[in-house]
């Protein structure tokens, strides 16, 4: 038996390495209770735990100085010990909860999978507040500056290495899918940024948002991570005749801009035709001609025009003001529409003149065009409208959606009675009469 004492700076540097462990080995195993689980590949996996280690790390250092600064003295880790370990793990837990709640809340930096244990009333999660109790306990206990033998703190590593083992072995069971997850999985992890029907499959319904290309299947309510890259789809917008070519653009993963992109194969990859004027551009507003494909529209800059499928671009002149939405017509290629914060609005000459298209001027959140002439527009205190082109005698289909309006729509051209719609909420909502009622897909 071996004794061993250790003084003030053995115990830092002994904390900082339990801590580091700990919390490596705690963030890979309870990451399948995360919705990056499902929606990340398996290198974002693996840097989430990294760069999540690495917060722990300074989150339990700072907490220990602080403590030290509060209730340390001259004689620690001799004297005091046991107050500053108190101090230490509540600064660190009431820093977690916070976190939680900043991240998960306001930032929805991350999420939950239905399989994480909600604490009540402070809604974080169980996995992370057990983390900042149990990891500061057992680092406190393993450097305690006390006469210990050799075969305890091997014991006590022993004993570590084996809860670790235990972790690694019961993670994986949960099982990685970047397939067949729940719908809600994904309206809690992303934003929707765009709906189309997917016309090669008319029980599929595409869905872009902030991490990627997914495609819902309807009979199962489960979604498919479809594009490659995890890029931010901004415009998408669906060729309208050719099944297989999308057209988006946005944001890569590592930032910047995408400038004009396409697909032909479903969404699966995408290559960028055209940086756009004044770019790579990040078309927020995009819309393809019903009436002649090759022309499509952009709003980066000021409205943009391509009149070759969007290889080239030129600037057409300003946006309208407090622009939304943007949608071509399917009947006259140099007609066009606006949803802004001022109302609706219409261009006969491809965006160089605009005309109210509505009485009220109230804020217009979303405008579609079907490929059938079918006009949708979301009108504040008004709810969904529509109209037929070349008419602006609008219909009010329904005006019960509360406090919610819609930002996003898509008609499934093989019946358009069938509706899909995404709130400002990040809700998905689906009608089987043509949007006079409403119910919410993916609901817990």
């Amino acid at each position: 038996m071996v004794a061993v004492e250790i003084g003030w700076l053995n115990v830092l540097r002994r904390y900082l390495v339990a801590i580091a462990v700990g919390n490596l080995i705690w963030e890979f195993a309870h990451m399948p209770l995360y919705t990056l689980w499902e929606t990340g590949s398996w290198g974002e996996i693996v840097f989430a735990a990294i760069h999540c280690t690495g917060g722990d790390i300074l989150i339990a250092m700072s907490a220990l100085l602080a403590a030290l600064f509060l209730f340390g003295s001259g004689q620690w880790p001799e004297t005091g010990y046991r107050i500053v370990g108190i101090a230490t793990t509540l600064i660190g837990l009431g820093y977690t909860v916070f976190s939680e709640w900043l991240n998960i809340e306001v930032r929805e930096a991350w999420a939950y999978r239905d399989l994480m244990p909600v604490i009540p009333v402070i809604d974080a999660g169980l996995s992370p507040i057990a983390q900042w109790i149990v990891l500061p306990i057992i680092a406190f206990w393993w450097v305690a500056p006390r006469k210990r033998s050799t075969m305890s703190r091997l014991a006590s590593v022993t004993i570590f290495m084996f809860a670790a083992a235990v972790l690694f072995v019961v993670s994986p069971l949960v099982g990685h899918a970047q397939s067949d997850a729940p719908l809600a999985d994904l309206l809690r992890s992303t934003h929707i940024h765009g709906l189309a029907i997917d016309r090669a499959n008319s029980d599929r319904l595409l869905i872009a948002t902030h991490h990627g290309l997914y495609a819902l299947r309807l009979e199962s309510g489960t979604v498919d991570l479809i594009s490659e890259q995890r890029d931010d789809f901004m415009g998408f917008t669906p060729h309208p005749t050719d099944a297989q070519r999308l057209y988006a653009s946005g944001h890569p993963a590592r930032g910047g801009n995408l400038g004009f992109i396409a697909s032909n194969d479903g969404g699966r990859t995408w290559t960028m035709l055209s940086p756009g004027v004044g770019g790579p551009v990040d078309f927020h507003q995009m819309d393809v001609s019903k009436a002649d494909s090759s022309m499509i529209y952009g709003v980066h800059g000021g409205l943009q025009i391509s009149r070759d499928g969007g290889r080239n671009w030129s600037r057409v002149g300003p946006a309208p003001d407090g622009l939304i939405d943007l949608a071509a017509s399917s009947t006259d290629v140099a007609r066009v529409y606006a949803a802004t914060q001022q109302g609706l609005f219409v261009s006969p000459d491809s965006g160089r003149v605009w005309q109210p298209a509505h009485l009220l001027r109230r804020p217009a959140s979303m405008i579609e065009v079907t490929t059938d002439g079918s006009v949708y527009a979301f009108l504040l205190g008004s709810g969904l409208l529509r109209t037929e082109e070349p008419s602006l005698n609008w219909q009010i289909l329904s005006n019960d959606f509360g406090d919610r309006y819609l930002l996003h729509l898509a008609v499934d051209p093989e019946d358009p009675a069938r509706l899909y719609a995404s709130t400002h909420q990040n809700e998905l909502l689906t009608s089987e009469d043509g949007g006079r009622t409403w119910q919410r897909l993916g609901a817990q």
